[in-house]
């Protein structure tokens, strides 16, 4: 059996949250022989709206472009898919321009937390927001040309968001 390739990975950084001043990270990080970055998209200023500023996402391609990278991406952590049923469009068109962005970029992957509630939840509304996080995660993943950004297996995705029954808590994990 051989083992799977390990890869070395870190994270890029702004100097002030505009794409262009990724590209001093970017070359840091290519001397120290990384192989895999995580841009932050969580801090670039990249959307307004829920809609991709073109600007930016240009700025950004042509920071990241002719790089030895394998690149990963990180979205805004606002996301909420178990917010109020009346924001749910706002946090769809969030989770969607950030899919879009990272697939323009190339990302292999893309995390992106999508929910939190309150602590006073109780087990039914529990069960129902998860129900609600479950729906939009497959909307988004359905909904974005380029599915290979979200990765929406069975296998890759939680149990609780699989339909997979478990414990409720506040914090699901695998």
């Amino acid at each position: 059996m051989s083992l799977p390739d390990i890869r070395v990975g870190a994270s890029a950084e702004s100097a002030n949250g505009l794409p262009e001043t990724i590209g001093a990270s970017l070359d840091r990080l290519e001397r120290e022989g990384v192989d895999t970055v995580e841009i932050p998209l969580l801090w670039l200023e990249l959307v307004a709206g829920g809609k991709v500023m073109p600007d930016r996402l240009r700025e950004l391609k042509a920071a990241v472009s002719g790089r030895p990278f394998t690149y990963t991406g990180h979205a805004a952590i606002g996301i909420n898919f178990t917010s109020e049923p009346t924001y749910l469009p706002l946090h769809m068109s969030l989770a969607k321009a950030y899919l879009d962005i990272a697939g323009e970029v190339g990302c292999e992957h893309v995390v992106i937390h999508t929910g939190f509630y309150p602590p006073r939840c109780v087990a039914p509304e529990i069960a129902r927001l998860y129900d609600q996080q479950r729906t939009a995660c497959m909307r988004s993943a359905i909904t974005r040309a380029n599915a290979a950004c979200w990765s929406a297996s069975r296998t890759s995705m939680p149990r609780w968001a699989t339909g997979s029954r478990r414990p409720l808590r506040n914090s699901p994990r695998n």
